[in-house]
């Protein structure tokens, strides 16, 4: 629970009361003049006010910002494939993803592997850097009026025309620079989905080999010789590729008896390998 407050209240502060705050300051050098104070309020109640105002508002910042960039700054299908081509997964996996020239249906493999590496939650990677985007997001559209109202501003500070220039070609280029790196981050989160929900799968199969091969040595393994482990490896590798192809409904005591039965037939398959190598 700590850990989830924690997150939820570093977001809030990233994502929505800072532009909001920030975009409050604005409207204060923009329309108010600089002789303006408020009066009768003490600060307490002043900075409460403040605080809920620029969480509100940034609330509605990161609103329409999303609405205004989601299919232009998010799940964008051009950087979908661009991260899939550059993520470290198996080559024949890749193609198969690759394959798919729909743009819905890519979408959607898309948002199924995005759930398979959140459900497995191995890499708390991809929420921070959404936090990130998020932010960034906010922070784009605040940079743009800083930029519209640099006169203001200097006006305000009491900057002269030089400095002007300066603080403008500064907030031009942040802006620039956060906007490249909104879709680099982007590309990042798409890599790190890929490759989560990739090995999350494999990891799943190596775990169900790991608990076939202690059942197995549990039942028939435990007195195999030489030659009866290399049979009892050649039975398990073709049990779980059979039952990775077509996985059967059921319980662990379906999967219990289904070792069970294996058990006896590697025991007699042992044996009998076991006869040939000493009648040779």
């Amino acid at each position: 629970m700590d850990k989830i407050l924690n997150g939820s209240t570093l977001y809030d502060v990233l994502s929505a009361i800072v532009p909001g705050y920030l975009f409050l300051l604005w409207c204060r050098i923009v329309f108010l003049p600089k002789e303006f104070s408020v009066t009768g309020l003490d600060e307490l109640s002043l900075g409460i006010i403040i605080f809920v105002a620029s969480y509100l508002v940034g609330l509605l910042l990161k609103f329409f910002l999303e609405r205004l960039f989601s299919s232009v700054l998010r799940n964008q299908f051009s950087l979908m494939q661009k991260a899939c081509k550059k993520s470290e997964i198996d080559e024949e996996e890749k193609k198969r993803i690759l394959a798919v020239t729909d743009e819905c249906l890519f979408k959607r493999n898309y948002y199924i592997h995005y759930y398979i590496a959140v459900n497995y939650n191995a890499n708390s990677s991809i929420g921070t850097i959404e936090m990130q985007i998020a932010f960034i997001r906010s922070m784009m559209a605040v940079i743009l009026l800083y930029i519209i109202a640099v006169p203001n501003i200097a006006s305000y500070i009491d900057l002269n025309c030089n400095y002007s220039l300066g603080l403008f070609i500064c907030l031009l280029l942040v802006e620039i620079l956060i906007t490249l790196l909104i879709f680099s981050l982007q590309v990042k989160v798409h890599k790190l989905v890929w490759e989560d929900s990739f090995y999350a799968e494999e990891n799943k199969k190596n775990n169900k080999r790991v608990y076939y091969e202690k059942e197995f040595c549990k039942g028939a393994c435990c007195t195999c010789t030489c030659t009866d482990s290399y049979v009892c490896r050649l039975f398990i590798r073709k049990h779980i590729r059979n039952r990775e192809r077509s996985p059967a409904p059921g319980n662990q005591s379906s999967e219990r008896s289904g070792i069970i039965h294996l058990t006896g037939h590697l025991r007699l398959t042992a044996s009998a390998a076991t006869g040939e190598h000493s009648g040779t």
